[in-house]
């Protein structure tokens, strides 16, 4: 009776606690996420937005708080650190996504004098700003993800921006928030720009828009979902902490910083820590070219890739043959033709 006495009472207790999380899950509501920035940020809203559904315990708030032009230069268009404020205290979040500085590649304003770009003077300025920027997000208790700026076709826009990452990644650590590096996810192996790539799907794919700066919709699908899948996976890992807390456990949780991932080893559709995802990988499109989990191209010449890159016209537009003969697109038959198998006859 006793020992019978026990597995009752043991059992009990198994369901009490059952009850208590499932209870504590159902009450849970997702995280909110807002997004501040320029024109890059508006299309990262939309990335996102169409891949909610995937990621259930994130959710976004329905005010953006993107402003076209914006940046931490000029401040007469849009100041940031006057009107953050009042954007927190009307739309409260869990989250803020900083996506911005591809306009600040110019001299900035202080005190009425012009200041030069990357001087001493500049980097200084513009560094109070951007803490300024931080220091607001977390006196309210919003934690950051910043995401730093992608490599640029022309290579003099590239240095600026990894010049603005670099004060951008170490303000951001100084006040305990993510920096997600998106340089890594848009070059190929040796680190150069490249206009296409795999997307979501694994088909090779324009991810650039024409100007060699901003994303095409696939291109931002693919940050969208990396950051997406990071602050997922971070948040469920520090649930799972906190739950063996509660019972007594210690269960250990691989933890990981971006900073310490080599986004070229990720997995196009995996996890940020480098675990593959199967369920999400879909076969690519009949190609002449292989296609890697990580989304580079192997050419079959060593200037395969260049001729690629090259035949892609001012217009941001791929040619039919590359379509056809690489990507392996169906072009429908003109009518009458010998590969024309439509019926009736005409």
């Amino acid at each position: 009776m006793n020992i019978m006495l026990k597995l009752v009472l043991i059992l009990a207790a198994i369901n009490i606690f059952l009850a208590a999380t499932f209870a504590n899950a159902d009450e849970s509501k997702p995280l909110k996420l807002g997004v501040a920035g320029d024109l890059m940020a508006f299309g990262l809203v939309q990335a996102i937005d169409r891949q909610l559904l995937e990621f259930k315990n994130l959710d976004l708030v329905p005010h953006s708080f993107a402003q076209g032009s914006s940046g931490f230069v000029r401040q007469d268009l849009y100041n940031w650190n006057q009107q953050l404020p009042a954007l927190l205290a009307a739309t409260p979040i869990d989250y803020m996504m900083v996506f911005m500085g591809a306009n600040d590649r110019q001299a900035l304003q202080k005190d009425g004098l012009r200041v030069a770009q990357r001087t001493s003077e500049w980097r200084e300025e513009y560094t109070y700003r951007i803490d300024e920027f931080l220091e607001t997000l977390a006196k309210n208790n919003v934690k950051i993800i910043w995401i730093g700026l992608p490599i640029a076709q022309s290579e003099a826009v590239a240095a600026d921006m990894a010049m603005l990452n670099d004060i951008y990644r170490q303000r951001v650590e100084n006040y305990r928030g993510m920096f997600f590096d998106s340089w890594s996810l848009f070059a190929d192996e040796n680190g150069k720009y490249v206009q296409i790539g795999a997307d979501l799907q694994g088909q090779i794919k324009q991810l650039r828009a024409g100007n060699g700066i901003h994303f095409t919709d696939r291109g931002y699908d693919k940050l969208a979902h990396q950051i997406l899948r990071m602050l997922s996976d971070l948040e469920l890992s520090l649930e799972v902490n906190i739950a063996a807390t509660d019972v007594g456990e210690v269960v250990v949780v691989e933890k990981y910083k971006l900073d310490d991932v080599d986004l070229a080893d990720v997995l196009l559709v995996g996890r940020v820590d480098g675990t593959k995802d199967t369920s999400q990988i879909l076969p690519p499109p009949i190609t002449a070219r292989k296609v890697f989990e990580v989304g580079q191209i192997e050419p079959e010449k060593p200037d395969l890739a260049d001729i690629i890159t090259n035949n892609i016209n001012e217009a941001g537009n791929i040619p039919v043959w590359k379509k056809v003969l690489q990507e392996g697109y169906i072009i429908a038959p003109e009518l009458g033709r010998s590969d024309d198998f439509s019926w009736p006859r005409n």
